[in-house]
């Protein structure tokens, strides 16, 4: 048992509580974000009412959150950086990441903006100014999720931070709210997560300088400490936590929190189970609106990095892919259940329903063959991970934000929303989205 549990295992024994319920808790190493804006001051009460489960968090940056569980002293982390969530998965100490929520990061500078990026939509130009102009910048410089995602920025900008930094750039090595305070106090510019700005009153003469570019888009994950690994882990306790995060319960309450109105986090769990290690990833919009037409524009761009990758399409109307007078086309007119026609170059199986109820699409997942990628057309009101496919033509309104799972939308036409947004013909673009977003390097 790590020296953190220990803590709070006897801070626990201490307490006046029921019989039994000393144990009834489970500690949760999460980021400063989720703390310090607030969400889990809303969802946990909900949840400690539904299950009795007390929830301890311990807000830290990712990377000392992930090591804490390392070390065995937590049983479910809750973080927002994929890399390192992915790594952590690799050496044993994780069992499974699911996607929880996103929400997405912003450039905050005074508003007198001496390096002039105010109103801008590109984050790697804004850094190259702020960097020309040596103006002052703070940096968490905590190996924490927001920290992640600014270097990756500066490297994106063709800027190598360490060895570029000069006065101008201040490491702090603390949280976002902290970060936010040092730069209220030196009129300096800073990356923040938008919840945690949402949520921050000591702004002074801070704004939001830069917001909207497609690469501040901020994943947010959950994992299980790995019991196998980590004995200690509450396994069962952990697991409950997690199931509830990701159910439609958890997700609804993950969306009602807002402040002044303002929802911070927008949740995009529950995607269909997959085959291991097959991603599953969907495309929405009304009919004419281009989904067909992308899609084929895609799957080239994903064939090329090497991937394999398949496709479940659904059909709102009656169609065939058999053509009268074939064999194969008279063998089920004449009563077949299921003809399967193969050759050298493929084959195929073609089902009658007759009657039968549709399958569904953790049906049809399961059908099949192993793949790295499987992209799904339609389905535009199933849960999983989605990009919206939006012409104005069609006169038809957003599926987002109704649909929590949208996580990207391509349109033809501006739109005001936080989501990543790329024009319909952005196909370099939208490819590699969808591919970062589905961990492919």
């Amino acid at each position: 048992m790590g020296l953190m549990r220990k803590l709070l295992f006897a801070a626990a024994s201490l307490a006046v509580l029921p019989v039994g319920a000393q144990d009834k808790f489970i500690v949760v190493a999460s980021t400063t974000s989720t703390e310090q804006s607030g969400l889990f001051g809303h969802i946990l009460p909900i949840f400690r009412k539904k299950t009795g489960i007390q929830v301890r968090v311990v807000a830290l940056g990712t990377g000392q959150a992930l090591d804490l569980a390392r070390r065995g002293d937590a049983d479910v982390v809750f973080v927002h950086a994929r890399s390192a969530e992915e790594k952590f998965l690799a050496e044993g100490h994780g069992v499974k990441r699911y996607p929880v929520m996103y929400n997405d990061f912003v450039l905050i500078g005074p508003k007198s903006d001496p390096a002039r990026v105010a109103g801008g939509k590109d984050i790697l130009e804004a850094l190259q100014k702020i960097k020309a102009a040596g103006v002052p910048f703070v940096s968490r410089g905590d190996r924490s999720g927001t920290h992640i995602a600014e270097l990756g920025l500066w490297k994106m900008a063709g800027i190598d931070i360490g060895k570029e930094k000069g006065p101008w750039y201040k490491d702090t090595g603390q949280g976002m709210g902290p970060a936010l305070n040092t730069a209220a106090a030196m009129n300096a510019y800073v990356i923040s997560d938008r919840g945690t700005w949402i949520s921050f009153k000591n702004r002074r003469d801070l704004v939001i300088a830069v917001e909207g570019d497609k690469r501040l888009f901020n994943q947010y994950g959950v994992m299980l400490v790995s019991p196998s690994k980590h004995p200690g882990v509450k396994k069962n306790l952990g697991q409950a936590f997690i199931d509830w995060l990701v159910s439609p319960e958890g997700q609804r309450t993950v969306a009602e929190y807002k402040i002044g109105g303002e929802q911070l986090f927008f949740p995009n769990a529950g995607a269909p189970p997959a085959r291991v290690g097959m991603k599953v990833f969907g495309f929405a919009g009304w009919s004419g609106s281009g989904k067909t037409t992308l899609i084929e524009q895609l799957i080239p761009r994903f064939v090329k990095r090497g991937l394999k990758v398949s496709l479940i399409k659904h059909a709102h109307h009656s169609f065939d892919v058999d053509h009268p007078g074939k064999d194969s086309y008279r063998h089920r007119e004449a009563g077949c259940s299921e003809v399967v026609v193969v050759s050298e170059e493929r084959w195929v199986v073609v089902h009658e329903l007759r009657g039968e109820p549709e399958p569904s699409l953790e049906e049809q997942i399961g059908r099949v063959s192993p793949c790295d990628l499987l992209l799904v057309e339609g389905y535009k009101h199933y849960a999983m991970p989605k990009l919206e496919i939006w012409r104005k033509a069609n006169a038809k309104p957003l599926l987002h934000p109704e649909d929590e799972h949208v996580v990207a939308i391509a349109a033809d036409a501006p739109l005001d929303t936080l989501l990543p947004r790329f024009d319909l013909s952005d196909y370099d673009g939208i490819g590699d989205f969808i591919l970062s977003y589905n961990g492919f390097k």
